[in-house]
């Protein structure tokens, strides 16, 4: 038999003992073993906080441009978007008053660049300062939520869209610029403005005015689409600065609506600037887009968002092609010229008793244009200059018309003297008149719209 060592059998009786131990020693041990001092969070670089910063601007400088859309489409809101937009239009022409002396007015004249525009553009801009200064001090410098930012660039993403559907569907059906008439191909290059300029080489070609369109009204469609958006604002942009440099370039006042625009595009491009950096500079693989998650999360929030982007979307992206296809038959090229469509030479010109050369050149017209389908009259003086004036037929008194020009109307009256030949008789700009016109033969119309498309030109035809 085996014999043991006793101290063998005295070292295995004591660790077969149960340790007792000291369970708050243990505990306080192992905290200050598993606690470590927190540390502080990282601080944001300047170029963190700048970006946040602009980020803040840039949401309430486009909220307070852009809101009431759409608003303004929806059945009984539209009142109250009415009335919101009311208020806004005092506000400036008090601002306009009191800070810069000028009269800031609503001019209904079609233009982009007037006072009002610019003072509102003002506004906006201390507006955005001051909110976003505070907005980042409440926020202490931290990032704005990514999901609300999101939001809101949808929402500036849906207003881009339904701008260029707007101005491509006036493209695509050429409706916003006309065919030069006889009336406007009569004013030389020398007295042409650069806008005009724009729009007579614009309205020459209906097959370049519709590949314009066609641009704005593919962007505006893959704009509401997510997946398409990036594709959409590329398009978006490239439109738009063409637009812009024609607008600055030609002097055309839609230039800071149209900044605007060319802004708003390029921000939805810029969210996915890694990848296009990535593609086009780097030569690496573009990682695939990470949607971000619906910007809205309340279920009501999401349904009203869906409706109204559905508003939106058959608006602009069928109503409004709808109604364009209405003006061609009221303003375009499928409308009747009607009988005073032409080019005229005076046969007589008398105003006040005079005649001939007895006349002021500054009065009396050599040459007359007139466009049928808009119920336009250009006319050369003796001076040379170009007048343009719009004439309304009277639809209850036969031979009646009024003439407006440089906001002034005059009411006069027209006779067929012969087949050919037109008469104009009443009070015209301070005199009475009586012009007799002779329609020239169509072969001595203008070479702009006649010359029509060549494929084979042994020679430039450069005139």
């Amino acid at each position: 038999m085996e014999e043991r060592d006793p101290r063998s059998e005295e070292i295995e009786s004591t660790t077969n003992e149960p340790a007792t131990v000291d369970a708050a020693a243990v505990d306080a041990t192992a905290m200050e073993e598993s606690v470590e001092p927190e540390a502080p969070p990282p601080r944001a670089r300047p170029v963190d906080l700048l970006i946040r910063f602009g980020q803040r601007f840039f949401v309430v400088y486009f909220l307070l441009m852009i809101f009431p859309f759409p608003l303004y489409y929806v059945p009984g809101i539209s009142v109250g978007a009415q009335a919101y937009a009311t208020g806004l239009e005092q506000l400036t022409i008090w601002v306009g008053d009191t800070v810069f002396n000028v009269d800031a007015s609503i001019t209904r004249t079609g233009s982009g660049d007037t006072t009002n525009s610019y003072v509102w553009l003002f506004i906006r801009a201390v507006l955005s300062l001051v909110v976003a200064t505070i907005w980042m001090l409440v926020a202490r410098g931290r990032a704005m939520s990514a999901r609300f930012f999101d939001g809101v660039l949808v929402y500036c993403q849906l207003f881009l869209a339904s701008i260029l559907l707007s101005y491509g569907w006036h493209k695509l059906m050429p409706v916003q610029f006309s065919a030069p008439g006889p009336d406007r191909l009569l004013n030389s290059f020398g007295q042409t403005s650069p806008m005009g300029l724009v729009w007579v080489f614009m309205g020459t070609s209906a097959p370049y005015q519709m590949f314009a369109g066609f641009g704005e009204v593919l962007a505006g469609l893959l704009l509401f689409w997510r997946r398409t958006r990036l594709l959409g604002a590329i398009i978006g942009a490239v439109v738009m600065a063409n637009v812009a440099a024609l607008n600055y370039c030609f002097d055309v006042p839609v230039k800071l609506s149209s900044t605007h625009y060319l802004l708003i595009a390029s921000i939805v491009i810029a969210r996915d600037f890694s990848r296009l950096k990535a593609f086009f500079i780097t030569n690496q693989a573009a990682p695939p887009a990470e949607f971000e998650p619906f910007p809205v999360e309340r279920g009501w929030l999401r349904h009203t968002y869906l409706v109204l982007k559905l508003i939106v979307f058959g608006y602009f992206g069928f109503f409004m092609a709808y109604q364009n296809y209405g003006m061609l038959h009221e303003y375009g090229f499928l409308k009747d010229t009607g009988p005073f469509h032409g080019f005229y030479e005076i046969e007589s010109f008398t105003r006040d008793g005079l005649s001939g050369r007895e006349i002021e050149d500054e009065h009396r017209w050599v040459r007359v244009g007139i466009n049928g389908r808009y119920n336009g009259l250009g006319a050369v003086r003796a001076n040379g200059y170009w007048r343009r004036y719009f004439f309304q037929l009277d639809e209850e008194q036969e031979g009646a018309l009024t003439m407006r020009v440089r906001g002034e109307e005059y009411p006069m009256t027209y006779e067929w003297v012969e087949d050919d030949v037109l008469a104009f008789r009443g009070q015209l700009e301070g005199g009475e008149v009586e012009i007799v016109l002779r329609r020239v033969p169509e072969e001595q119309e203008s070479l702009l719209t006649t010359r029509g498309f060549h494929w084979i030109n042994e020679y430039p035809f450069n005139r």
